[in-house]
């Protein structure tokens, strides 16, 4: 049985519910390798009481194992240099990132302490080059880092697309970047369709991004009218109001 400090006062222990004593904290917390987070919950309290309970016995919290390996302790693999200078060779920071269970910033943070990275080394040309060697034709689709499920609508493909900006700026330029409802020169301007993207979708029955390249409705120049953000807002199809 565990006796209580007599160095403790009354009013303590009457404020405080759970009651802890030094040589529980000494043999779960101290002498352990259980961090504070985990020491708590064995001796069943909270972090907070159980840093207030040390404060009253004066001891000490043990110092931080970030870098070292610890046996238990979360990505404690990182620890050991051989392995993660073997991993290097042949993997990406997000390779190693996701077999460990942890993120890029965490791998990159361990080569940078451990001295790993080449001469002249910079994290954009090291993901790039691994990046090149692991998708030679490119990342698009599923391979993509943003790829979730196919969830873009094809109204927003098109939107994006290279061929939709050409077509912009050739509205723009027959128009001389100028509004054509109240002359604005210059300044926010935007290409309305007098018929509407989605209208033209819907009759020609687009249903991929591929099909979309290939319909000539969709490019007409005629279709298109520069128009400032003021203006543009005050036509009916805008937000597909009518569709």
């Amino acid at each position: 049985m565990f006796l209580l400090d007599k160095s403790i006062s009354k009013e303590y222990t009457n404020c405080m519910v759970k009651i802890i004593y030094r040589e529980q904290i000494i043999n779960i917390y101290t002498k352990s390798t259980l961090s504070m987070d985990e020491a708590s919950k064995k001796i069943g309290c909270s972090v907070g009481t159980l840093r207030r309970w040390m404060k009253i016995y004066n001891i000490k919290s043990k110092g931080k194992v970030r870098y070292e390996i610890r046996m238990g302790a979360k990505y404690s693999i990182l620890g050991n240099v051989v392995w993660l200078k073997k991993q290097l060779l042949t993997k990406s920071f997000r390779d190693i990132a996701e077999e460990v269970g942890t993120t890029e910033g965490n791998i990159s943070d361990r080569v940078k302490r451990y001295g790993l990275r080449p001469k002249n080394w910079s994290h954009s040309l090291y993901v790039k080059s691994g990046l090149k060697k692991k998708y030679p034709n490119g990342r698009y689709g599923k391979l993509a880092s943003n790829w979730k499920g196919g969830k873009t609508t094809l109204y927003n493909l098109i939107r994006e697309s290279l061929r939709n900006k050409q077509w912009m700026k050739s509205c723009l330029k027959r128009d001389r970047y100028t509004c054509q409802w109240c002359g604005q020169v210059g300044g926010d301007l935007e290409v309305d369709h007098k018929k509407q993207l989605a209208l033209i979708i819907k009759e020609n029955n687009i249903q991929t991004i591929e099909e979309a390249l290939y319909c000539n409705e969709l490019w007409d120049i005629n279709n298109g009218r520069t128009l400032c953000i003021s203006c543009h807002k005050k036509t009916k199809t805008h937000s597909n109001k009518q569709f």
